[in-house]
């Protein structure tokens, strides 16, 4: 069996077919992705099946010097793959001003959340927003399309539940690397 590897600059695993990469058939070329970094992922390749070939050493033997196209031809295709994007959990919890005795919809200030909430949607910021049922006045808002400092911005100073003490925020960046087709 054949073994190659290679660095990508993309961390995440990427699923590479035989025809991408213009292997012969009837052998496999199986990858695995292993990320390094934020940034970075090691590829390894595994070509194997050359004994289903009609002559197998002589494919072989040939395929030696077509590892470095087949290796650009992965890089080219990883190139083509969308990036992971950013988006940001913004975690809600009472703050100093939360009254303890009372229901979030009772506590002085909470609509102001909900307003903020609905500035994000019209802006297209908004993926997702609720409460945690488990853990009385915590809840968590997802936004995408926005840096980290932007975020976090908008979360303490635009929020004026927060702003004013009644919740507390904590912005935690969120590298989204697998989602729905379609989505």
């Amino acid at each position: 069996m054949m073994r190659s590897r290679s660095t990508h600059s993309r961390a995440g695993c990427h699923h590479v077919d035989r025809d991408t990469l213009h292997t012969p058939a009837p052998s496999a070329l199986l990858t695995r992705s292993t990320p390094l970094a934020e940034t970075r992922c090691l590829v390894e390749v595994l070509h194997r099946g050359w004994e289903r070939l009609p002559h197998p050493q002589a494919a072989r033997s040939e395929y030696e010097n077509g590892w470095p196209t087949v290796i650009a031809r992965l890089a080219d295709h990883l190139d083509a793959q969308e990036a992971p994007e950013l988006w940001h959990v913004l975690v809600h919890s009472p703050g100093p001003r939360w009254q303890p005795d009372l229901s979030p919809w009772e506590q002085e200030g909470f609509g102001q959340h909900f307003a903020f909430i609905q500035s994000l949607d019209t802006r297209g910021l908004l993926v997702a927003a609720g409460p945690l049922p488990a853990s009385a006045g915590k809840g968590q808002t997802i936004v995408r399309n926005l840096d980290t400092e932007t975020a976090a911005r908008l979360a303490r100073t635009e929020d004026a539940s927060v702003s004013t003490g009644l919740l507390e925020v904590e912005v935690i960046p969120w590298l989204v690397v697998s989602q729905p087709t379609g989505a």
